[in-house]
């Protein structure tokens, strides 16, 4: 049984924990926070010009692609972080013993380690990065935010401002104000349109 369970709970390309995993883990890892204010968070990767090595060099370079960036992930951080698989190109790491520094540093380290294995790779695969949006949980909670999709909004932020980077939501700085202005110009760019 304990076998199948963890068939059900693993990515079979990577062998990073699963989605299911994940949200399991995070909806266990969020209460014990509220519980007692172990603080902690969580961070959510994409990868940056993935789609375009797949098109041009073939499934099997992807895949090799995904295995040494969970290579990286697994090297890059600590023993009570769970790094996940979410599927295709994207991942999550759930820390439960983080504050929004260390959510931070380990963000930051990890860019600068898809740079870095990116550089070693040859032709169009060196345009590889990685966007990451970042959230602590206790600032999250603060801010009345989901801390995952915190993270996520923060993730495609840094993708829309240029790709390869980080973003995290601390106790004075969130998503909010951000959504607000990106749904303004939503609504406007809309009614522009339809005025024309």
């Amino acid at each position: 049984m304990r076998e199948l369970e963890m068939l059900a709970e693993s990515d079979p390309l990577t062998g990073l924990l699963n989605r299911r995993r994940f949200e399991r883990e995070l909806i266990r890892h969020h209460g014990k926070h509220r519980l007692d204010g172990r603080g902690g968070g969580v961070l959510v990767l994409d990868l940056d010009g993935f789609k375009d090595i797949n098109d041009t060099f073939g499934h099997a370079a992807g895949d090799e692609i995904l295995k040494c960036v969970a290579s990286i992930l697994a090297a890059s951080t600590g023993p009570s972080d769970l790094i996940t698989r979410l599927g295709g190109d994207e991942f999550a790491i759930p820390m439960p013993r983080a504050d929004r520094d260390r959510v931070r540093a380990v963000a930051d380290l990890l860019v600068e380690q898809v740079r870095d294995y990116a550089r070693s790779l040859d032709g169009a695969k060196r345009k590889l990065s990685v966007s990451i949006g970042g959230a602590a949980l206790e600032a999250a909670d603060e801010q009345g935010v989901d801390p995952v999709v915190a993270a996520d909004r923060l993730m495609y932020d840094v993708k829309n401002t240029g790709r390869d980077g980080v973003m995290v939501v601390g106790r004075s700085e969130g998503p909010r104000q951000r959504i607000r202005t990106r749904v303004e110009w939503k609504n406007r760019l809309e009614r522009a349109l339809e005025a024309d």
